[in-house]
C-alpha cells in the first residue's frame, strides 16, 4: 500500500519531456489538488486499515473435501459436512470442537439441526444420529416406501425438506410426521430449496430454470406463484424477512431479484460466470454472491450496483455455497477442502462507502478550485 501511495504521488507531479515546452507555467494540478485528489483517499484508506483490523478474510484448511457448510445458532461455529464425517470448528480460533465420523459417504446429505440432532439422507434412507448410541437410526415415515435423495432443514429447524422419488416431503421435525407431500412431474430438476425465515412459504427448482413457491400453512399441492425468467439452472434460492422478494442465483450468469405475489423481475445482477449461490445482507441493503469464476461480489440491492468484490487468487479456487450468519458478522464460502471467512462485512462496506464519498468530495472540491483558478486567470 505505501509503495502504490509513493508511485501515486511521483506519477501525480510527473510532466512528459516531449511537452515540457507545451506545458503551462503553473502545474496543471497544483499541491493542492494532489493532496485532494490523491493522497487524502490513500491516507485515509491506510489509516483505516490498521484502525479496522477486524475486517479481513481468513482460511480454514480441512483435510478432506466439504460438500457441505452451515452456522450454529448463535454464529460462533461453522459445521462442515465431509465425506467420513461432520466437524465443528470454532470460527474465530479455527480451533476443532467436535467430530461425528462414520462410513465413507460418495456425496453426504447431512444438516444439523439447532438442538443438535444431525439429520442424514444416505442411499436413500432418511435418519438420525443418537448421540448416546452413536448410531443412525432410520425414520420411518407413514406411507408408502419412499426413496429420498436430499434434506433441507428450515432456520429454527422446525420443518424438514426431503427430495425423494416423484416429489418432496415436508417433515415436521418435532414430531416426524409428513406435514405435506408434493407430487411434481421432473423431480430430479430439483437442485435448489428453501424456507422461508418464518417457515410459512418454501420454493424448490420446480423445473429447469423455474422456482416454484407454496404456502406451508395451507398445505398446497399446487405452487401459488411461479419465478420465471433464468436461462439455465437454479443454483440457491432465499426469502427476504417478510416473504416480499426472493432472491435466486442461476449457472446463467445472474443473479435476480423477485417480486413473490407478482412474480415479476425487481433487480437483476451480473457475473461473467456460473454464479453458485447468493445472500441478502442483514439489513437487506446489500447481497453478496459466489461465482464458479473465484469472484466473491457485494452488490446494491436496489441500485443492483457493484460495491465490491473479492478474488481467489489460488486458480483452483471456486466458491460454492455461500452461508451467512443471521448476526451478519461472518461471511462464509466453501472452496473442495476450504473455508474462506469474511469477518464483518458490514463494517467492511460502511467503511468502503465512506472512503468512495471522500473520493467524491475531494473530487469535486479539486475541480471546483480549477474551475476558480482558471477564471481568475482569464
Amino acid at each position: 500500500m505505501i509503495f502504490y501511495f509513493i508511485f501515486a504521488l511521483m506519477t501525480s507531479m510527473y510532466v512528459n519531456p516531449a511537452q515540457k515546452d507545451l506545458a503551462p507555467k503553473k502545474p496543471r494540478y497544483p499541491k493542492t489538488a494532489i493532496l485532494s485528489t490523491v493522497l487524502l483517499p490513500e491516507l485515509i484508506a491506510i489509516v483505516q486499515d490498521y484502525l479496522l483490523p477486524e475486517c479481513y478474510w481468513k482460511k480454514l484448511s480441512t483435510s478432506a473435501i466439504i460438500s457441505d457448510h452451515q452456522f450454529n445458532h448463535d454464529c460462533t461455529q461453522i459445521i462442515t459436512h465431509h465425506g467420513e464425517s461432520t466437524d465443528v470448528y470454532d470460527i474465530q480460533s479455527d480451533e476443532k470442537l467436535n467430530s461425528i465420523e462414520f462410513d465413507f459417504e460418495d456425496l453426504p446429505r447431512r444438516q444439523l439441526h439447532p438442538d443438535g440432532t444431525l439429520w442424514r439422507v444416505n442411499d436413500g434412507i432418511l435418519s438420525t444420529y443418537d448421540r448416546i448410541s452413536k448410531q443412525f437410526q432410520k425414520l420411518l415415515l407413514s406411507g408408502q416406501e419412499r426413496k429420498f435423495h436430499s434434506i433441507k432443514l428450515s432456520q429454527h429447524g422446525t420443518y424438514a425438506g426431503i427430495q425423494r422419488d416423484g416429489g418432496f416431503d415436508i417433515i415436521v421435525t418435532r414430531t416426524k410426521k409428513i406435514l405435506n407431500s408434493i407430487n411434481i412431474p421432473n423431480p430430479s430438476s430439483i437442485r435448489s430449496f428453501c424456507f422461508s425465515a418464518d417457515e410459512s412459504v418454501c420454493a424448490f427448482e420446480d423445473d429447469r430454470a423455474t422456482v416454484a413457491l407454496y404456502n406451508l400453512t395451507k398445505n398446497e399441492k399446487k405452487p401459488h406463484q411461479i419465478l420465471k425468467g433464468h436461462e439455465d439452472d437454479i443454483s440457491s434460492i432465499m426469502f427476504s424477512k417478510d416473504n416480499a422478494r426472493v432472491l435466486t442465483s442461476s449457472w446463467d450468469h445472474t443473479v435476480r431479484l423477485w417480486d413473490s405475489k407478482t412474480g415479476t423481475i425487481i433487480q437483476t445482477y451480473h457475473h461473467p460466470d456460473w454464479v453458485c449461490n447468493a445472500q441478502f445482507g442483514p439489513a437487506e441493503a446489500w447481497i453478496v454472491s459466489g461465482g464458479i469464476d473465484g469472484y466473491m461480489r457485494f452488490f446494491d440491492t436496489q441500485s443492483g450496483s457493484l460495491l465490491s468484490e473479492y478474488f481467489q487468487r489460488d486458480s483452483s479456487a471456486r466458491f460454492g455455497k455461500l452461508a451467512l450468519s443471521d448476526n451478519g458478522t461472518t461471511v462464509a464460502a466453501r472452496d473442495c477442502g476450504s473455508i474462506h471467512y469474511f469477518l464483518n462485512p458490514i463494517t467492511y462496506l460502511q467503511r468502503l462507502a465512506a472512503q468512495q464519498s471522500s473520493l467524491e468530495i475531494a473530487k469535486t472540491t479539486g475541480r471546483q478550485k480549477k474551475r476558480k483558478r482558471e477564471k481568475e486567470e482569464n
